[in-house]
Formats: structure tokens, C-alpha cells, sequence
């Protein structure tokens, strides 16, 4: 590392997901060769960061027919999918993918004894309806991604087509 300009600024860039304290010597050259005689010393502590946990979902929109274990989704429509479950129960796996609390930032490092051990980071989905009365009209098990494995599940209220106002 080395600071060329005519203000002494530093420029650093660390490496992502990678945290830890270093120490410099520093010392002044000039451009014939004259060197300080004394050393400074330079620590630069990056911290870790707890990076946000990323996923995909499988698709955004799952249609369900009432009273049915079927459903289709916008990537398979054609192709209306039943789960073994009882009628009003759904499951479909690998609905959430590539589900990850966030990179460790250690590497092989250990983590920082202040935050707790990245290896043991887990996390959670949260579903939250946009209408709670709705929702809770319409199913008698909320939805549910677990995590790891992506796997969401829920199951109807029979006849909540009455609350929307359809006919059955």
C-alpha cells in the first residue's frame, strides 16, 4: 500500500466479506531517494458488516381452485400441480431458492468475538399479508416458507369464498 499524493491521502479497498486488524509501518520517501528517520504506526481495523440474507422465489403468484389440492403458478399453469395433502392443506417445495443468511465474513478466519458466530447465522422468512382480515378469511393455516429448505405451506378455510362475496 502506498500513498503517492501530495496530501498524504490513503486508499484502501478491502476485500468483500473479509474483516480484521492490520498494522503499518509508515514512512515518508522523497523523490530522491530521502527517507524519515523515524517510523509511524498505522492500525486499520475493518469491521464486519452483517451482509442482508438473500433468496428467490420459485414464482410470485400461486392460483388455487377452492375446495382443491391443486394449483398452478405463473411459470406452470399449463400444468395444475395436487398435493397429496388433504384438499385444503397445499405444500410446495423448493417455492423459496437459493435461501442464504448472508456470506460469512471469516473465510477461514474466525468471527469477531463481539458478534455472534457467523457459522451459526440462521434465518427466517416473515410473510406478512397486505389485508390481515382477508387473510385470515381465507386460510385456517397461514402461509408458511421454512427455512432452509424453501418449503411453503398454508391451508384454506373450506368455504372462504363467502367472505369475497362469490358464489359456490
Amino acid at each position: 500500500m502506498c500513498a503517492t499524493s501530495h496530501n498524504a491521502t490513503l486508499h484502501f479497498m478491502p476485500n468483500p466479506n473479509r474483516y480484521g486488524t492490520l498494522e503499518f509501518n509508515v514512512s515518508l520517501l522523497d523523490s530522491l531517494g530521502g527517507e524519515t528517520t523515524s517510523l509511524s504506526r498505522l492500525t486499520i481495523d475493518v469491521l464486519p458488516v452483517n451482509d442482508p440474507p438473500t433468496f428467490r422465489l420459485a414464482t410470485s403468484m400461486i392460483t388455487v381452485k377452492e375446495g382443491s389440492s391443486c394449483y398452478s403458478s405463473l411459470e406452470d399453469e399449463s400444468q395444475g400441480l395436487c398435493s397429496i395433502a388433504p384438499a385444503l392443506s397445499h405444500r410446495r417445495e423448493g417455492f423459496a431458492i437459493s435461501a442464504s443468511p448472508g456470506p460469512y465474513e471469516g473465510g477461514d478466519a474466525a468471527c469477531h468475538p463481539s458478534w455472534r458466530p457467523c457459522e451459526d447465522q440462521t434465518a427466517q422468512f416473515v410473510l406478512v399479508p397486505d389485508n390481515a382480515t382477508l387473510s385470515d378469511a381465507l386460510f385456517s393455516s397461514m402461509p408458511e416458507i421454512d427455512y432452509p429448505g424453501g418449503t411453503l405451506t398454508f391451508s384454506l378455510r373450506p368455504g372462504g369464498n363467502t367472505h369475497l362475496g362469490g358464489g359456490g
